[in-house]
């Protein structure tokens, strides 16, 4: 698991390094000032000059090693690490989707950031692209979340969910759903809305889930006679 997800990060990452390469080669000589963030209509609202905005969007790049260090040690140092190899799938799965999305966003970056320097006109075919990654992500989570086993780093992590194996499997079956539908209509989403619609077309959702999940894991735990620890009666 680890040497795949570490194989997949470096070629992730070398994406990322020749995406800002070619950046920095194609950007026009006379580019002063670049763009280092962009709004939900794909207009850009923050500036730098030319060699601070490189140094920021290299963070990226950075960010994808970083992220397969943290994603290589966790199944180490978690206490319940044989559970995460256990639900090896979904944390593969979360590892290589993060990796693919950045990747995304660095191509995205460095396209918008050569031919906004070349004086085309902005749009949010890159917000688009950046929104459906993310509804393909959340299909593939949640068709492997069902898959976990309970741990204190990925999935629907509550009070009741990490002292009840019967309320962390109902509730990841639960969430593994919700996450599908929620990826197919952020997918839907990024091609037909705009503006701030399309900026809040997941995120909402995505709230949503969390909600109904955490609500979920505690009406299962309550059920659940072989729940963690046991409730005591406080007179005895």
């Amino acid at each position: 698991m680890i040497r795949t997800g570490l194989i997949v990060s470096a070629a992730a990452v070398a994406v990322m390094a020749g995406a800002w390469i070619w950046m920095n080669q194609n950007l026009p000589a006379d580019a002063v000032l670049l763009p280092v963030h962009w709004g939900v209509t794909g207009q850009p609202d923050r500036f730098l000059p030319r060699d601070e905005a490189l140094r920021t969007h290299a963070l990226i790049p950075a960010l994808g090693v970083g992220l397969a260090a943290l994603f290589a040690i966790i199944p180490f140092i978690d206490p319940m690490k044989d559970n995460i190899r256990r639900g090896g799938r979904a944390y593969l799965t979360a590892w290589i989707g993060a990796e693919a999305l950045l990747a995304l966003v660095c191509i995205g970056v460095a396209l918008v950031t050569v031919r906004g320097a070349g004086g085309a006109a902005a749009n949010n075919e890159f917000v688009r692209w950046i929104m459906a990654g993310v509804g393909v992500l959340f299909v593939f989570l949640g068709d492997a979340m069902p898959k976990t086993r309970p741990n204190f780093f990925v999935g629907v992590r509550t009070p009741w969910t990490l002292s009840s194996d019967l309320s962390w499997q109902k509730t990841h079956r639960l969430a593994g759903w919700l996450f599908v539908l929620v990826g197919f209509w952020a997918i839907v989403a990024a091609f037909t809305l705009k503006g701030i619609a399309l900026a809040f077309s997941v995120t909402g959702p995505i709230l949503i889930v969390a909600a109904v999940s955490a609500v979920y894991s505690w009406f299962v735990w309550k059920a659940d006679p072989d729940k963690r620890p046991k409730v005591r009666d406080s007179a005895r």
